[in-house]
């Protein structure tokens, strides 16, 4: 069966006139440009990731106005007393 393959593969080429490491290369060229275009759509998920985590921890490190006001609520309250 490879044998057969390969004289199809062979014939082929030459019905095409295309070299095999022609061939080849464009098959690494395809390959490289595949690997490029994956990359390419990672990055900008990996910066809205990266920038979701920064926002989500500079929002941690802000103190929320409701503590300061209730703890000032109680002392009046227990200054009326």
């Amino acid at each position: 069966m490879k044998q057969c393959i390969s004289w199809t593969y062979d014939r082929l080429l030459s019905n095409a006139s295309i070299e095999k490491k022609d061939l080849s290369l464009l098959g690494f060229i395809i390959g490289i440009l595949c690997i490029i275009s994956i990359l390419c759509s990672l990055i900008p998920r990996i910066f809205i990731y990266l920038y979701g985590r920064i926002l989500s921890s500079k929002k941690s490190f802000v103190p929320s106005p409701s503590i300061s006001s209730s703890t000032t609520t109680t002392t009046n309250l227990m200054s009326e007393f």
